[in-house]
This record gives structure tokens, C-alpha cells and sequence, in this order.
């Protein structure tokens, strides 16, 4: 029940109006069929006046025939109300129905709006934990799921309470013994049912489980699908998707199992209670304890009664799908953001770039040894600072601190003297850009993709970014210009021409700080050597972190920093390092003996 208030609470409740309205809709709606028998019963009763023998002699001694006249009266007065409510009727499930469909489209929209509010604030540790197809697994199916349970379980519950409270009322307001009589069935269907109910959630757990790995799955087949033809790995990607869809399938099929056994329980009961009521009810009549009419009514009213009963004891069964799905949602929507503004964080405006790690330690989730291990250095404004080492030394992972996708586990990281957690996240990230080794563009059109970060930006400084990193002349070559789509991740686009587009997406918000994280490594020498023009224009009268393998780029910088294993070894400019004869002059010889360059003199062996 908590879970189910939850829901409620959470995705329901702001629209509690168009609930009661629904709830008033479905108790009239409920209503009108008990209406239709009482009118019925009148009919037998009043106007054509059905009577056993047993009961006519009683009947006749208390009361004599209405006249013809009076009768045929009556049934005008009925058929004109019957036809009142069939059209009243008409109008209010057109309205239901209305507004049970507004009400699903509304819930979900507000289920997707907080779940895509909660993924766009959680840090990046998130997602490293969590796959991809997971979490579109949250969005889509546990969504879906919930989406089709507004018109599936929550109203058709509330339509059932309806019918059952109206229709236990009426019974005992004909005949309270014989009420018991035909409900007296009700506790055996009811403890069959708890008995199913757990098993059936266990494999509503299984399913989801499946159905996020499914996700998973094909998400990793399709991004990885050159990967997956060049080493011919179609038949094995084959295989474990169905390796998959087998045992999603045989856990669909027990679940059919059990939901079909309680259905033929909920049948059996329900017939015995009309039994009950077809033997029992005669004797009643031939008593004189009931009216023909009054069994009538009394029999269809119990008719009325067991399929919303059998509807309550399934939605029990579809409740356990929905308070899975929910868990599933809830997961997201509990889950703690870290990386969050201060109540007292500021705006830094304007910066200058100088940025200072003091004694920071850091160490991943999961991660057996410390990512970085008492990193201290200071990068004064405008400087051009390049970070090598080997894959693994903490390189990137210095960028990531200082762009605040994670926190440090110690220490402290300064941008213009102050910690970059007492700044506002909006404002730190508008001062610091990233160009990745690996850029990601969205689809879309090539003017679009520049301004990215600047929505705001004109048409004039997205031209004057795109001249800066050199990619002016290709978008003018195309038919469309800046205008001309392009496809998702930017396939369309060399290699040379989605860095240069990253280059212009970092320029157009004007950093102060610029971090190029190994964002030429995967270019061949010619397209590199191309790029360096035009990271000289774009690093002018900035802070500018180089994290590279190619030595010959670090060798330019004002400072190189040294990292190895987690700490900084080293820390002074191209001829202060090769002088020292330490790890960077090993790495650089190293280097160059692999280019076919003569080994440096002095460097260390």
C-alpha cells in the first residue's frame, strides 16, 4: 500500500481534480446498470405484475391490481426514463472516457518530465555505473508500462470499487440473508489469490530484468556495429539476443500460467454464488418473503457483482507489474545527486583562468587504487599547461575534477581562488570547456551543432568560430552551408572536420579555461599538423590544458605537468625536463627512437 500511495502521491495527486471527476464519472457510470434493474423490477412488480401462486394469495389479500390504466401510465413513465438515462449514460462515458485518456497522457508526461529533470542533474558517476540501454529501459518500457496502467488498472479499479460498493448495497437492501449467501464465496477467491500474488511478482522482477538487458543489448549491437561486422560477429550477436528473448519468453508464459488459473478461480466462485442464488432465491419468492421482481433484480444486481470482483482480484495480479515498473522509476528519481550547487554557491564573473590544485586526492567508484594521489600544482592565467603520461596516469581525470563531473575525495581545486564547489555549476561549467578525443555531436544542422552550448548566438559569431577553427571554408563548400544537416554522432564528417567542429563548438562560448583532451591522438599526422594553426588561434589569451601522448605537442606548452600512476613526478617546461634527464626525457626518447628520430643527447636511458 505504501508503494501504491506513492504513486499516487508522486504522479497523481497534481491532478487530483481530474481524479474526483473520474472517480464521480465512474460511480454514475457504475450506477446506471443497478438503474436498469430497479426499473426492470419495477416493470415485473407494478406493470405487468408477475406473481407466484404461493405469493398471489398473499399479495391479493394485502393490496388489489392496479388498473390498466394506471399501469400503462406507469410504463410511459418508465420507458421515458430509460431513455433519460441511456442518453445521460452516453454522455457521461464519453466524458470518462475523456478524461481517463487526458489523465494517462498527463501522468506520463509528468513521470518523463521528472525522470529527464533527475537524469540531467545526477553526476556523471551515474552513468558510469549505469548502462545506457538500463536507463533507456527506465524511460521507455517501466514508463510504458506504468502509461498503459492508468487505463489498464488505476480507473478500471476505481470503476470496480464503484459497481461493488453500489451492488453489495442494493443486496442487502433486498435481502440481507440471501446477500450473505451469494458473497459467501468471496474469502476462498481471495486467499487463492494472495497465495499467486508473490510468485507473480518474482516474475515480474525477472521480466523487467530481462527487458533491461534486452535494451542493453541492442543499444551495444548498434553503436558498436562496425565493430560487430568487422570481426564477424553477427551470428554470436544473434544468438545472445535470443538467448534473451527465450527466457524473457518462458517467464511470459508462466506468467499466462498463473493469470489464467486465478481467472477460471474467479469464474468458479462466481458461478457458485449464482447457484446460491438460483436455488435459494425461488424459495424465497414461493415464501412471500420476496417479490418476482425483487429476485430479478437481486439476480442480475449478483451478476453485476463478480466481474468487477474478478477485476479487482486481476488487477492484483497487474498491480505487482506496476509497483515493479514504479521500483524501477523510483530507483532514478531517489537516487542522490552529488554533484549539486550549495545553498550559498556563487556566480564567477568575469575569470581569468588561474587555476590551482591543492594536495587532491580522488579515486573512482569501484575503484581499487586511487585515481589521483596529492596532486599540487598552480596554472597562472593564460598558460598553456600540457598533462602527459601514460594511459591510466590521471590525466583526463584532472580535467573531470576541474570541470566539477566529479568531486574530489580530498583536497581542493581553485579557479580564480575559489573552490570550485562554492561556484554555481552553471556558471564554473560557462567558464571551462572540454574538447574531447572523441567529440560527440548531435544531429542536426551544422549551425545548430556550433551553437550547442550558445543558443544565443548569432549567426555572426557562429561564422567567426567556425573561421577560427578552420572549418569556415568546408561548410561553405556544401550546397546548404551552415544550414546542411548532419547525421547523428556526425557521420557524415571526416575525422579532421568533427575535431575542427568541437574546436568551434568550445569557441563560441568564449571560454576562459579550455581543456584539449588528447583531441588530436586519433588524427593522422597530416590532419594534426592542419589542427595546430588552428589551436594556435584558439588558445590565444586563454588557459589552455593539453592532455596529450604526442610529445612533440607537450613540448610547446609554458609548463608540462608529469603524471604517473595517480601522481605528479614531474612539473617544468620541454628544457627543464630534458635536463633533468627523469620520466619525461625517458618518454620523450622513447618517443622518438619509435619516429625513427635520433635519441635525444642527455636524456636519461
Amino acid at each position: 500500500m505504501k508503494e501504491l500511495y506513492r504513486i499516487y502521491s508522486t504522479f497523481f495527486r497534481p491532478f487530483w481534480l481530474k481524479v474526483a471527476l473520474i472517480v464521480l464519472l465512474a460511480a454514475v457510470s457504475s450506477l446506471a446498470p443497478f438503474l436498469f434493474g430497479y426499473l426492470g423490477r419495477t416493470m415485473v412488480d407494478r406493470v405487468l405484475q408477475i406473481q407466484v401462486a404461493g405469493a398471489a394469495a398473499a399479495a391479493a389479500s394485502s393490496s388489489s391490481p392496479k388498473p390498466f390504466e394506471e399501469r400503462l401510465r406507469l410504463l410511459y413513465i418508465l420507458t421515458a426514463v430509460l431513455v433519460g438515462c441511456r442518453l445521460l449514460l452516453a454522455g457521461t462515458q464519453a466524458l470518462y472516457t475523456y478524461q481517463m485518456r487526458t489523465l494517462a497522457f498527463d501522468v506520463i508526461y509528468r513521470i518523463r518530465h521528472l525522470m529527464h529533470d533527475k537524469l540531467q542533474r545526477l553526476q556523471v558517476a551515474y552513468f558510469d555505473r549505469n548502462l545506457t540501454g538500463k536507463i533507456m529501459a527506465r524511460m521507455l518500457d517501466d514508463v510504458g508500462t506504468m502509461n498503459h496502467s492508468v487505463s489498464t488498472v488505476f480507473v478500471p479499479a476505481i470503476t470496480a470499487l464503484a459497481t461493488l460498493g453500489i451492488g453489495i448495497g442494493i443486496l442487502f437492501w433486498i435481502d440481507a440473508g440471501l446477500a450473505v449467501l451469494a458473497l459467501a464465496t468471496l474469502p476462498f477467491t481471495i486467499m487463492a489469490y494472495q497465495l499467486f500474488i508473490p510468485r507473480i511478482r518474482r516474475i515480474q522482477e525477472h521480466v523487467r530484468e530481462k527487458n533491461s538487458r534486452l535494451y542493453g543489448l541492442v543499444g551495444d549491437a548498434l553503436n558498436g556495429i562496425r565493430v560487430v561486422k568487422c570481426f564477424v560477429q553477427e551470428p554470436e550477436e544473434r544468438a545472445r539476443f535470443l538467448r534473451l528473448m527465450v527466457e524473457r519468453l518462458r517467464l511470459l508464459r508462466r506468467y499466462v500460467t498463473l493469470d489464467a488459473t486465478l481467472a477460471a478461480l474467479s469464474g468458479l466462485a462466481g458461478s457458485v454464488g449464482l447457484a446460491l442464488i438460483l436455488y435459494l432465491g425461488p424459495l424465497r419468492v414461493q415464501s412471500g418473503a420476496l417479490s418476482v421482481g425483487d429476485l430479478l433484480y437481486f439476480y442480475s444486481a449478483a451478476g453485476l457483482l463478480y466481474p468487477p470482483m474478478a477485476v479487482l482480484l486481476e488487477l492484483n495480479v497487474q498491480v505487482q507489474v506496476v509497483v515493479v515498473s514504479a521500483r524501477k522509476v523510483f530507483e532514478i528519481l531517489d537516487h542522490e545527486v552529488t554533484i549539486r550547487d550549495r545553498p550559498d554557491a556563487k556566480d564567477l564573473h568575469p575569470s581569468t583562468g588561474w587555476v590551482v590544485f591543492a594536495g587532491v586526492w580522488f579515486r573512482y567508484f569501484g575503484g581499487n587504487r586511487d585515481a589521483l594521489r596529492n596532486v599540487t600544482f598552480e596554472v597562472p592565467p593564460c598558460s598553456r599547461i600540457a598533462l602527459v603520461g601514460a594511459t591510466g596516469s590521471g590525466k583526463s581525470t584532472i580535467a573531470h575534477l576541474l570541470v566539477r563531473f566529479y568531486d574530489p575525495t580530498a583536497g581542493s581545486i581553485l579557479l580564480d581562488m575559489n573552490d570550485v564547489r562554492d561556484l554555481k555549476l552553471s556558471s564554473l561549467r560557462r567558464h571551462i570547456r572540454i574538447v574531447a578525443q572523441e567529440p560527440i555531436l548531435f544531429s542536426g544542422t551544422l549551425a545548430d551543432i556550433i551553437r550547442y552550448g550558445q543558443p544565443e548566438a548569432t549567426d555572426e559569431d557562429v561564422e567567426r568560430a567556425a573561421r577560427t577553427a578552420q572549418i569556415h571554408d568546408y561548410i561553405q563548400s556544401l550546397p546548404e552551408g551552415y544550414r546542411s544537416e548532419v547525421g547523428e554522432k556526425g557521420v557524415t564528417l571526416s575525422g579532421g572536420q568533427r575535431q575542427r567542429l568541437a574546436f568551434a563548438m568550445a569557441l563560441v562560448t568564449n571560454p576562459t579555461v579550455l581543456i584539449l583532451d588528447d583531441s588530436m591522438s586519433a588524427l593522422d599526422a597530416e590532419t594534426a599538423a592542419q589542427l595546430e594553426d588552428a589551436m594556435e588561434s584558439m588558445m590565444r589569451g586563454r588557459t589552455v590544458f593539453i592532455i596529450t601522448h604526442r610529445l612533440s605537442t607537450a613540448m610547446r606548452a609554458d609548463e608540462i605537468l608529469v603524471l604517473h600512476r595517480g601522481r605528479l613526478v614531474e612539473q617544468g617546461d620541454h628544457a627543464y625536463l630534458m635536463a633533468k634527464g627523469g620520466h619525461y626525457a625517458r618518454l620523450f626518447s622513447a618517443q622518438a627512437q619509435a619516429m625513427g628520430v635520433a635519441p635525444v643527447p642527455g636524456a636519461a636511458s
